[in-house]
């Protein structure tokens, strides 16, 4: 496929020749690695097209603004946003520094983008194009990626992993599978350009989740109201999308709390109770509070963010109690009063060992993780999804980094302090 006779052809040194197209060296070696997965020279020609336009991150007003759109103007607006995202994807997984690229649960990521990337062209060059296309059909396409995708935090931990521990046998700095000491040892030579390229990657593929998520709700709806058919979500005026204009933080907490039940009984036998504002979460009280406090916010951001919030809360909790009787609360502070405009603050707090002060800046590192266990021994990281109940309760390394990154991703935050042998208090600003 690639012609290495360079010397003879008149070709400029800024240029390299694969197939018969020219492309600029700049992005030579990403579209070189690419055909590795793909043997369609087209392919590689309309990576090259897209992932070369400008891309901007979708926005909430993007989000909103979308539901106005004509129907045909709306799949074009979406179709050709993800095909610039995901073409931008590959070159990224493609560029990733220090080796981390040739990890064999990196490819499986990069292949699942292809294939999805292949999904959209399929449209263009067989379907006649998007004018002719049937929204259910195109939903269909659409559910079919982002069902594909559902994994892809999961299986990227486990190829930092797999890279790891390549770099351990490469460099002899392995310490017996002691995260801590070998980020410590690897942090500033090697990890600091891979963390980079991990934050713009996890950046990149919030926003295409959120347009695919955000674009199949509201054809759910449009289907939902041509058939008369009743849904609380999309005759209540509630939602647009998946932006819930009235968004109560307190009613995802209590989701989210029972999926943390599960998963802890499941590891320990048993689980910390949940308090919110001094009062037990089934306390008639929180009941007959009236918590009339609603942001518009994406539910599904805030579900992620408070679920690994919450699932670490609930491990410090058992790991440091375990042998307690009485095992203190997991603690919620909300705001009862809010000002318009202002920061929505929620405060977590817990009573387990709380973490080390050299180590409060380290937390954030996606190769930073204290629990002994790891993803590396499984075989088959498909069958999790990101944020799932079913998945390992820790050893990923990606909770708190990749919940920063959702609550920032609308101009949130994410916060800790912590004293050793203490506990830890986290604040979600929203």
């Amino acid at each position: 496929m690639f012609n290495q006779c360079f010397r003879y052809l008149n070709i400029p040194k800024s240029l390299t020749y694969i197939g018969n197209k020219c492309y600029p060296n700049n992005i030579n070696n990403s579209i070189r690695m690419i055909s590795s997965i793909t043997k369609d020279i087209s392919y590689i020609d309309k990576i090259y097209e897209y992932s070369s336009q400008s891309d901007h991150k979708t926005s909430l007003n993007d989000l909103v603004n979308l539901k106005t759109y004509k129907e045909e103007d709306k799949i074009n607006y979406v179709h050709n946003a993800l095909k610039i995202k995901i073409a931008k994807k590959l070159v990224e997984i493609e560029t990733f520094p220090n080796g981390l690229s040739q990890m064999e649960s990196i490819k499986k990521v990069e292949g699942w983008y292809m294939q999805s990337f292949k999904d959209l062209i399929t449209i263009d060059n067989n379907l006649g194009g998007i004018s002719l296309i049937n929204k259910q059909s195109y939903s269909k396409t659409l559910q079919d990626i982002y069902d594909r995708h559902s994994s892809t935090m999961i299986t990227m931990s486990k190829g930092i992993f797999e890279w790891k521990q390549m770099i351990e046998n490469k460099y002899r700095i392995g310490n017996n599978g002691d995260n801590v000491a070998f980020f410590r040892q690897t942090h500033n030579r090697l990890i600091s350009p891979v963390e980079i390229a991990l934050t713009k990657f996890y950046q990149g593929r919030i926003s295409i989740r959120l347009l695919l998520e955000h674009y199949l709700e509201l054809s759910k709806g449009e289907h939902n109201t041509e058939n008369n058919k009743q849904s609380d979500i999309f005759t209540s005026q509630q939602y647009v999308g998946i932006i819930n204009m009235k968004c109560k933080p307190i009613n995802i907490i209590k989701e989210v709390y029972m999926d943390i039940v599960y998963m802890t009984e499941r590891e320990y036998g048993s689980s910390p109770a949940l308090n919110i504002n001094n009062f037990p979460i089934d306390h008639k009280y929180l009941d007959e509070l009236n918590f009339d406090i609603t942001i518009p916010y994406v539910s599904s951001n805030l579900y992620y963010a408070l679920f690994e919030v919450l699932k670490n809360s609930a491990r410090a909790i058992m790991e440091s109690q375990r042998k307690n009787i009485n095992l203190s609360p997991i603690k919620i502070v909300i705001p009862e009063i809010v000002v318009p405009g202002s920061t929505y603050i929620i405060k977590i707090s817990d009573h387990g060992d709380g973490i080390h002060f050299n180590d409060l800046d380290n937390i954030w590192s996606f190769f930073y993780t204290t629990s002994k266990k790891n993803i590396y021994t499984l075989n088959n990281t498909d069958q999790f999804d990101d944020f799932g109940k079913n998945a390992p309760i820790a050893g990923f390394g990606h909770g708190l980094p990749i919940s920063r990154l959702y609550l920032r991703y609308f101009g949130g935050d994410l916060r800790i302090n912590s004293i050793k042998d203490n506990g830890t208090d986290v604040y979600l600003y929203i």
